[in-house]
């Protein structure tokens, strides 16, 4: 096996040099790349247009599990990049700890389309309104720290049922949100409350199937001590949480529609500010004014600038 791996990692190296390309980089998925390109491109410029991204697969598909498979074949001109899933800040030696393996500091590709200062610009670009995406992000990042320690401290320790509890699939529905919850900007309490209540629901399920004591024993020796390590060792806070949490969930389920909800809501009042500055203007001047606007803004592909928006 590790022979057919090694000429296979040698036929795509070979692959990329009949193109013209100086760097092959292994990655999990193809919608992927134009991150890693950008990112590798603006570390090294002059390796524009000379990066290959080879398809080794038949069936066409990867994973972080399948591209771990040529670990040992990285080099300089032959790189693997991945999700970290937050496996560096609790497994040792892990294998993407490597010169020529090169992983997100975050949870994942998707934790960067999470950026506040990304989120943004586009809610200027689509209403030329502003909208603190850190102040609201560092809020609900204090509402997810105990379940994200907690999440962290069953994987180090390998707890099966704690893992079981605290699965991708409960993230996900921990971040969905209901479409009207979100009524008035500035007002973002319904969405903190429903999340917290669902935290509470998980913490619950993890006190009951772990036992009282081993829970308040996490909580106040292991998760304090956890704490303290992360910002010590990586500089993540109680305000970083939500990069580090399951990033897929946190960006499909909650930042998509929680941006798609905001945009609506500044767009109304985008037009309300219109009709105030113009309303010593002539009925047709406003109606002008609005439409121009409603106009730029309907024009916009939201979703496609959510995806787009990697840094």
């Amino acid at each position: 096996m590790a022979s057919l791996l090694k000429e296979i990692a040698e036929r795509m190296e070979e692959d990329a040099y009949h193109r013209g390309c100086s760097l092959s980089v292994l990655i999990e998925n193809y919608k992927d790349q134009i991150f890693w390109e950008t990112l590798i491109e603006h570390l090294e410029p002059k390796l524009k247009t000379k990066i290959d991204f080879p398809y080794y697969s038949e069936k066409g598909t990867r994973g972080k599990s399948e591209i771990s498979k040529f670990k040992e074949f990285v080099k300089e001109n032959f790189i693997i990049c991945v999700d970290s899933d937050c496996e560096h800040l609790y497994i040792d030696n892990h294998w993407i700890n490597n010169k020529f393996i090169y992983h997100t500091y975050v949870h994942s590709v998707e934790s960067f389309q999470s950026n506040p200062n990304g989120l943004t610009l586009i809610i200027r670009e689509l209403t030329t309104m502003n909208y603190n995406f850190s102040s609201f992000f560092s809020t609900l990042s204090k509402k997810l720290n105990t379940i994200f320690y907690l999440w962290l401290y069953v994987n180090e320790c390998s707890y099966q049922i704690g893992k079981e509890i605290l699965n991708n699939k409960e993230f996900e529905d921990l971040f969905t949100l209901e479409s009207n919850i979100f009524k008035e900007i500035g007002d973002e309490s319904d969405i903190l409350q429903k999340i917290e209540i669902k935290v509470t629901k998980l913490l619950d399920s993890l006190k009951n199937q772990m036992t009282d004591s081993w829970f308040e024993s996490v909580l106040t020796s292991e998760i304090p001590n956890l704490k303290n390590v992360l910002k010590q060792q990586f500089d993540i806070d109680e305000v970083d949480t939500i990069y580090f949490i399951y990033g897929h969930a946190v960006f499909e389920k909650f930042v998509n529609h929680f941006v798609i909800m905001l945009s609506n809501h500044l767009k109304t009042a985008k037009i309300s500010q219109i009709e105030d500055e113009l309303h010593s203007a002539s009925q047709e001047d406003m109606e002008n004014s609005i439409n121009h606007f409603k106009n730029i803004f309907e024009n916009q592909d939201i979703k496609t600038k959510l995806n787009d928006a990697l840094f």
